[in-house]
């Protein structure tokens, strides 16, 4: 569509806050400029004034919180959760100090005297030894403020015990009486204590004669809460001594898992086995029979992945009770993966193995490190490592766990994959991300106990140490 223009009359260009005043019933009409308009004057108190104002709301509102913004996020960060009776909400609650991860193993001195080495897994200077017994196992809740250690003050083993300590303050809390506790030699088994993902069961394995039986314990007190809480279940043909157990985090059923590839999904509610299982597991190039080297629950307690030491990964679907998948790890000739030497990185799912080459796997020792991706099913990388190591443990990328016990919310960022030779002579930490060789420890003595890394406790600093604003 055109305008018209009369002859004689410059076109004037309608101005744009007035186009939605002008419709076609003025398109033919003649307009003239409008009057220039006469800006009013502000007087220069008022202007004054508000630079006054806008200079006020930058000191105390905007630049408190870009210098919040700025600061550096802290690593532990509290959280409150629905537990009954519900933890009381602090307002403003105390600076907690970021918390990094610490690396726990049992360590005998040549005086054949035994105490639990607790040191940074980062730094890998020692923070506490405590004194413990023969035999010792121990494990810790999910945010690492509470270590259980069962252990046996008499050599023969007719007297066990379980102790807590608070990992903050290293103070015994509680000491209970423990009998017939599953008694192993150095590195050659699997956990005797098992604690819940959720932190609100402890679980320990025990040996009757021919029976095999797990009871089940208050986190809290320390206290037996039911005995044979799975079982007692006869030793079937080659399931004899310490299995791999884990627990749903629903509470609702345990699951052991024996070297022989036999496995039991027990039901706690009506206290009965569900269901049997046995896995694939191979052939043995290293003995008679194969056997399981290692497991791991996934991080959402779906899946149950197995490994035997020949190299055949079982993922178990718990939900069905069903083999879900099987691979075959590429392992070459000679190759074996380690017994007690299988562990795992959540993000991405990653298994992490160790393995020997010939006549290293009779000695017990692995030099070789690789990570099986379980998304993608493919071997990522491969480490070859000196000194050959026994025991292996993995920093988890993050914790997101939450303690009934601490209502706290734990997450460490260490990255660092550290081994021990049998002797617990030699610890290296590498970095996980680089594979590069951090530090090296060296201590006399002899470690007979797995490595284990938890998260450090949150720590509060008290009042007095605050820095006031």
């Amino acid at each position: 569509m055109r305008l018209r223009i009369s002859a004689g009359v410059k076109p004037v260009p309608t101005p744009k806050h007035l186009d939605w005043q002008i419709g076609e019933d003025t398109w033919e009409q003649h307009e003239t400029d409008p009057p220039p308009r006469r800006a009013l004057s502000r007087p220069p108190w008022l202007l004054i004034a508000l630079g006054l104002i806008l200079l006020w709301s930058w000191w105390r509102v905007i630049r408190p919180a870009d210098d919040q913004q700025t600061s550096p996020t802290p690593t532990v960060a509290a959280a409150v959760i629905g537990i009954t009776p519900a933890p009381p909400v602090i307002s403003n609650p105390p600076p907690a100090r970021p918390a990094s991860s610490r690396l726990y193993r049992i360590q005998q001195t040549e005086k054949s005297t035994n105490s639990l080495v607790v040191s940074s897994s980062l730094v890998g200077n020692v923070i506490r030894r405590l004194p413990v017994g023969n035999a010792a196992q121990f494990t810790l809740s999910p945010d690492g403020s509470r270590l259980y250690v069962a252990d046996f003050t008499t050599a023969d083993g007719a007297q066990g015990r379980l102790r807590l300590f608070d990992t903050r303050s290293w103070t015994m809390l509680r000491q209970t009486e423990l009998l017939n506790r599953v008694r192993l030699p150095r590195n050659a088994g699997p956990p005797a204590l098992i604690m819940a993902p959720d932190g609100a069961a402890l679980y320990a394995q025990r040996l009757v004669s021919q029976t095999f039986a797990i009871d089940q314990f208050d986190p809290a007190t320390g206290e037996q809460v039911i005995s044979s809480v799975v079982g007692p279940l006869t030793n079937e043909a080659g399931c004899t001594g310490a299995r791999f157990v884990f627990a749903a985090p629903d509470g609702r059923w345990l699951y052991d898992l024996c070297r022989n590839g036999l496995m039991h999904f027990n039901d706690l509610r009506l206290h009965t086995v569900n269901r049997r299982l046995r896995l694939p597991l191979g052939r043995s190039q290293a003995s008679a029979s194969p056997t399981v080297a290692g497991a791991v629950m996934s991080a959402d307690g779906q899946f149950l992945i197995a490994v035997s030491e020949d190299g055949i990964l079982s993922e178990v679907d718990l939900a069905v009770g069903r083999v879900a998948s099987e691979v075959h790890l590429p392992l070459q000739a000679g190759h074996r993966v380690m017994p007690f030497q299988v562990t795992q990185i959540e993000t991405p799912p990653t298994l992490v193995l160790g393995l020997s080459h010939g006549s290293e796997g009779d000695a017990g020792l692995a030099s070789e490190i690789w990570f099986y991706n379980l998304e993608t099913q493919a071997l990522e990388n491969q480490w070859l490592v000196d000194p050959p190591f026994a025991n292996l443990a993995v920093s988890p990328d993050r914790w997101d766990s939450v303690n009934p016990l601490s209502s706290a919310l734990v997450r460490s960022n260490d990255h660092v994959l550290v081994t021990s030779d049998p002797y617990g002579q030699q610890i290296v930490i590498y970095d996980l991300a680089t594979g590069q060789k951090l530090r090296t420890l060296s201590e006399t003595g002899s470690a007979w106990s797995r490595l284990v890394i938890a998260p450090a406790p949150l720590v509060v600093e008290p009042d007095a140490a605050r820095s006031h604003e």
